[in-house]
């Protein structure tokens, strides 16, 4: 046990003093950084680390090593299955989102219906629960109302319905690479409207990523399936208005203290009321197969919920007004439990991440979210019901390659980024400036010297202890 403090208390001593060290480099002495003069400092300033150190400890004397340690084992096998679930759930939910396109591949605008009264039932029911129950969410996270809730549901309602639209035209592997391209849809949202800095490592994830999306549809250019590569160029757009939509949810979060319940509760009533407005869409050419007309729309509506029962549908359109023996029917074979199963694992998922994120982190969040992306891509080689096997070719594994790679560099600079700007700011706390390269600085002038080394002693020629002191004392 002593040699855990005695260990524990090196390391603690030397992240103390790691930012005086950092210009020990200059003649001043006053910033020695040797073993001898520091603890002088610590006596002149009247702080110990060590009775600090000891003290915390003491805090937790209570508890025997054995309580802590099956503690500690206890979190991290909830964290292992916490990083399983969301892998697993992750990659399923990827599939089935591609399954219930199949018999709803008419109606794909209905699933989207669907899907935003879910999730507007769901928040909304947190919501209250955390208002009238809970008592966590004031009237003042929501008032006065905010026009960016609108604009929110919009960007959702959107992303939602051009994503749906188009994926019901692409293969499966397609809808797990595309969707990447988040990543640089946002950062190039976050510069314009946070004025938000990038490193070049972050910028050089995001190229990769868009390298890896255009890779992905190369052959499908070569194929000459122009319509698979129009709705493939969609479909990575439709991250688009949900960037901004995260974007914009990133300003109310920056601006007003509130919970992320309040945000989503009333974006996606915002969200219901916009995907149902979008129905006049399946009257442009070319985005439905039966060419309807606004005549056709009432049946239309009627018939894609019919089919979402599970029932089977004969196709109304223009060209035939009138049923008859040699019309075309839907099976729709599968429903409604294909979306029933997916909006329960959607769900699901999602809790799973927002656990994950508060038990293990971002950083391990981020590590199981990408392995998603390979696992998912293996699984559509998978003989699946209703939407059968897929088939990979060079194109696609480099493809995900690119993009993984691509993700791993972005998210290893975003990291560090948080890093220095962490070390920026305190180094600011201390009174430095820091100059351009972020790597080093220099003491303000009005603020040095605070200390002068004098006859083996640390003397204040201020008057006061100054930053440095402050700094150490207040930093732990």
């Amino acid at each position: 046990m002593s040699r855990l403090v005695s260990n524990g208390m090196d390391d603690f001593e030397k992240r103390q003093f790691s930012d005086i060290e950092d210009v020990s480099g200059s003649s001043n002495k006053s910033y020695t950084s040797s073993s001898s003069n520091r603890s002088k400092l610590v006596r002149q300033t009247g702080y110990n680390p060590k009775s600090d150190y000891v003290a915390i400890n003491t805090m937790y004397s209570g508890v025997l090593p054995e309580e802590k340690r099956a503690a500690s084992r206890r979190k991290q096998f909830f964290v292992l299955i916490l990083v399983v679930l969301c892998i697993c759930l992750g990659t399923v939910n990827r599939v089935v989102y591609q399954i219930q396109l199949v018999p709803m591949h008419h109606y794909p605008l209905l699933i989207s219906d669907v899907l935003s009264l879910t999730y507007a039932v769901v928040y909304l029911g947190v919501f209250f629960f955390k208002r009238f129950a809970l008592h966590t969410i004031t009237p003042e996270m929501y008032r006065p109302f905010n026009w960016r809730f609108v604009a929110i549901g919009l960007c959702d309602a959107t992303g939602q319905v051009l994503g749906i639209f188009s994926a019901s035209h692409i293969s499966g592997y397609l809808t797990t690479l595309l969707p990447q391209g988040m990543i640089p849809m946002t950062m190039v949202l976050c510069f314009i409207l946070l004025r938000q800095r990038y490193n070049l490592g972050q910028v050089l994830g995001a190229l990769l990523i868009i390298a890896g999306a255009i890779i992905v549809i190369v052959p499908e250019f070569k194929s000459g399936a122009s319509a698979t590569v129009y709705w493939a160029i969609i479909f990575f757009f439709s991250t688009l208005p949900s960037a901004l939509s995260f974007t914009l949810k990133e300003v109310i979060f920056r601006q007003k203290e509130t919970d992320i319940f309040v945000v989503n509760s009333l974006s996606a009533i915002f969200q219901l009321i916009a995907t149902a407005l979008y129905l006049p869409i399946v009257l442009i050419p070319g985005v439905n197969s039966l060419h309807l007309t606004f005549h056709n729309l009432p049946q239309y509506v009627s018939d894609g919920f019919q089919c979402f029962a599970g029932h089977k549908v004969e196709l109304h359109n223009a060209s035939s007004e009138e049923h008859n023996s040699n019309s075309e029917v839907d099976s729709c074979h599968g429903m409604p439990y294909a979306t029933l199963i997916y909006v329960t694992v959607n769900l699901s998922w999602n809790i799973t991440i927002l656990l994950l994120v508060k038990q293990g982190g971002a950083v391990l969040t981020f590590i199981a979210l990408a392995v998603i992306v390979p696992l998912s891509n293996l699984a559509f080689l998978i003989k699946w019901p209703l939407l059968g096997a897929a088939k990979f070719n060079g194109w696609d594994i480099l493809a995900l390659g690119v993009i993984l790679v691509g993700l791993v560099i972005y998210r290893i600079f975003s990291v560090l980024q948080t890093k220095w700007e962490k070390q920026r700011k305190e180094r600011e706390e201390l009174g430095f400036v820091a100059d351009r390269s972020g790597t080093g600085g220099v003491l303000r002038p009005e603020e040095q010297p605070q200390y002068e080394y004098r006859n083996g002693n640390y003397v204040s020629t201020a008057g006061n202890e100054g930053p440095v002191a402050n700094y150490v004392k207040n930093k732990f």
